[in-house]
């Protein structure tokens, strides 16, 4: 997890923008790539109860932590997912 320290700095650091429609992008990324809740899950370790509530808007955006760990389940770079922001709102505002 070192390395994702490192890059949670630099993204803090940077103000890269989180989105507010970030579960629609990760549903699009993941049906793109076919990949069920359950799969993602056992690559990211984050829970699919949680992965299926930000798809559906349930909850907001996640914390870089989580953004990070889907990246790489999802094999896509993570700047692609936190770029995907409203230019309203920015880490740590």
């Amino acid at each position: 997890m070192k390395d994702i320290d490192h890059c949670l700095l630099e993204v803090q650091d940077k103000g890269i923008r989180v989105s507010a429609e970030f579960g629609l992008l990760l549903k699009k990324v993941r049906g793109n790539q076919n990949m069920s809740l359950r799969e993602v899950e056992q690559r990211s370790g984050v829970s699919a109860s949680y992965l299926s509530r930000l798809e559906r808007g349930e909850r907001r955006s996640p914390g870089l932590t989580v953004v990070f760990k889907l990246a790489h389940a999802l094999n896509v770079p993570y700047k692609d997912l936190v770029t995907s922001a409203s230019p309203r709102r920015t880490v740590g505002e």
